[in-house]
């Protein structure tokens, strides 16, 4: 299924019974021209086989990891995401709000879902790290350079961390190149999938 909330009770009973399941949603790069998909997970957690060619075709500069910055960028869910996902948004963000406030003096500036008219190059500007979820926000954050916090299981992790107690001494691993191409190789077109591209790269549970 793709991600819409009135099928979330067909995926979950799904879930429940142990079944085989797929999810779709936005791709992790190229939104509205390509599409991301993953089996029995919500995102690809970033490792795998890569694909450098269809990656580089992206034109996407991956930027030198950043050194410094003034602020902490807060991507937090909004509630009917997390309601979906079985959590509280509400007492999510009181949670990581108290915990970046107890190891860091940065200011946190907070980026509302579906709710700012601003890029997100914006509030990255000068951002020392990004925090959030799961939000393909994260994704973004690590191209160019910022480094992420993520509490979910998402495509970001691989190249992040979990651990928010870490946040003024924040991962900054090797091997973003290889990981996006593994992204870019989970994510596909219309046409692609219509002509089982997907399907035959995504039955072999890559």
């Amino acid at each position: 299924m793709f991600g819409s909330p009135a099928r979330f009770q067909i995926l979950n009973q799904a879930r429940a019974e142990g079944r085989i399941w797929y999810y779709g949603d936005h791709a992790y790069f190229g939104r509205f021209h390509y599409y991301r998909c993953t089996r029995g997970d919500w995102q690809h957690r970033g490792i795998g086989e890569p694909d450098f060619a269809r990656f580089d075709r992206l034109a996407i500069d991956i930027k030198p990891w950043r050194r410094g910055g003034a602020h902490v960028l807060l991507c937090p869910p909004d509630a009917k995401f997390a309601a979906l996902m079985g959590f509280c948004a509400t007492t999510w963000r009181q949670n990581v709000l108290q915990t970046l406030q107890r190891h860091t003096s940065r200011p946190i500036r907070i980026r509302e879902r579906h709710a700012v008219d601003r890029p997100l190059d914006a509030d990255l500007e000068d951002a020392h790290a990004l925090v959030t979820h799961m939000s393909n926000a994260a994704v973004e954050a690590l191209v160019a350079g910022v480094p992420v916090f993520v509490t979910g299981a998402c495509a970001a992790r691989a190249m992040g961390s979990d651990n928010l107690a870490d946040i003024e001494r924040p991962r900054r691993p090797p091997g973003r190149h290889k990981w996006a191409a593994i992204l870019a190789a989970n994510q596909w077109t219309l046409e692609e999938m219509a002509a089982g591209v997907l399907w035959r790269w995504i039955g072999e549970g890559k």
